[in-house]
């Protein structure tokens, strides 16, 4: 295994990219952790970082400042739906601590209940309160439930993001707010 900088991996995978190949990318960072970056015909379909998978892996991978890797020519991990796109995901692991401002989820106002507008306040609070991983933790809730469509998806959201962000007390607190000024 080759011991090299977040910069020299990031290349490594450019060329990875650029070249249409496929295969993954078997890291061993800084402090032992291990991490997988899948790659299909030159689109990364797939990051991981110890049982972190998606965008909860993403700020670990911006952590690295050395690792060891090695190439496998098969595809290790199965595609993850609204992965970032490759070329961003590129930058945000070069450049530690920028979190991506992309929406990776479907919101459709319905009757009464308004997602988008629900979804901003919550992300707005939250931000508040935990600062930039807001986006990152809300990202990787709404992935796993694919859209958000009326209160009953939202609160069961509100639910699994308060339980993520926040311990108990907070948790019940911070809810409450939110389905306040809704």
């Amino acid at each position: 295994m080759n011991e090299i900088s977040r910069d020299r991996l990031v290349a490594v995978i450019q060329d990875i990219v650029t070249n249409g190949e496929s295969g993954s990318i078997l890291l061993k960072d800084q402090n032992q952790h291990s991490a997988i970056i899948a790659i299909d015909n030159g689109t990364i379909i797939s990051i991981s970082y110890g049982v972190k998978r998606g965008m909860r892996a993403l700020p670990h991978l911006q952590k690295i400042e050395s690792c060891t890797y090695r190439i496998n020519d098969m595809i290790l991990g199965r595609p993850i739906a609204n992965l970032l796109p490759t070329d961003e995901l590129l930058n945000a692991i070069k450049h530690a601590g920028t979190i991506p401002k992309t929406t990776l989820y479907k919101v459709a106002p319905t009757g009464s209940f308004n997602a988008p507008q629900a979804l901003g306040i919550l992300k707005e609070h939250l931000t508040q309160i935990i600062g930039p991983v807001a986006q990152i933790i809300l990202d990787d809730e709404l992935e796993d439930m694919d859209e958000v469509k009326t209160l009953e998806h939202f609160k069961i959201l509100l639910k699994r993001v308060a339980k993520e962000a926040l311990d108990k007390d907070e948790a019940f607190t911070f809810s409450s707010d939110i389905l306040d000024k809704l």
